[in-house]
């Protein structure tokens, strides 16, 4: 199993433990794109919205009440993208560009935000994994270069926390246990490695 297999797997067991939604009124937008694309959409709840431009494998699923997903894919081949969400308002907003990229993102609780950003050169290959649990939390992650790697993980409430990363060959993993902690802003401009972990109040 790959890499994006097994985060992908996670972050389905992540947004499904524990939860059941009654199907409701939900909206999806999707403008398909280039000769590989394909687009999954599965909503449960009330006042979802899903938004999809471009589609090189892209899945969103969302379950609870009033939700937003938009994914915007250009200038690649075979993208690939995984939005899962459950709770209510949260929100995410995933943009990839350049050939090669994978992210898979998920969130559970309510009024999340996510922003991740994927910018690949002529050799591709950026992968990213963003997973959020709790209330309030922000996360933003930039990738612009190739063969990029950065794992986010917030766990708590009203946490905040960026990666930018541009070059190539960086590697960050970040993680936050606990409410209300500062962002330590990591950034990287190739060939550099990080990891951090973070607790505090609440656990």
């Amino acid at each position: 199993m790959t890499r994006l297999s097994l985060l992908l797997a996670f972050a389905a067991t992540l947004a499904t433990a524990g939860t059941s939604w009654a199907a409701g009124s939900s909206a999806a937008d999707v403008e398909q794109i280039g000769e590989l694309s394909q687009v999954t959409v599965d909503q449960s709840g009330t006042g979802n919205s899903a938004t999809v431009t471009g589609g090189g494998r892209v899945t969103v699923v969302q379950g609870g009440d009033g939700n937003r997903a938009a994914v915007s894919q250009s200038d690649g081949v075979e993208s690939r993208a995984q939005l899962t969400q459950s709770g209510q308002d949260n929100n995410v907003s995933l943009s990839q560009s350049g050939p090669q990229n994978e992210a898979a993102l998920a969130q559970v609780g309510s009024g999340n935000q996510a922003s991740l950003d994927q910018h690949a050169a002529i050799d591709g290959g950026n992968f990213a994994f963003l997973s959020q649990t709790g209330w309030r939390n922000s996360a933003s992650l930039v990738q612009s270069g190739d063969h990029n790697s950065a794992v986010q993980t917030q766990i708590g409430s009203a946490d905040t926390q960026s990666i930018l990363q541009t070059g190539a060959g960086n590697n960050a993993s970040y993680i936050q246990i606990g409410s209300n902690l500062p962002d330590l802003a990591i950034t990287q401009t190739g060939g550099m490695s990080v990891s951090i972990l973070q607790t505090g109040p609440g656990h």
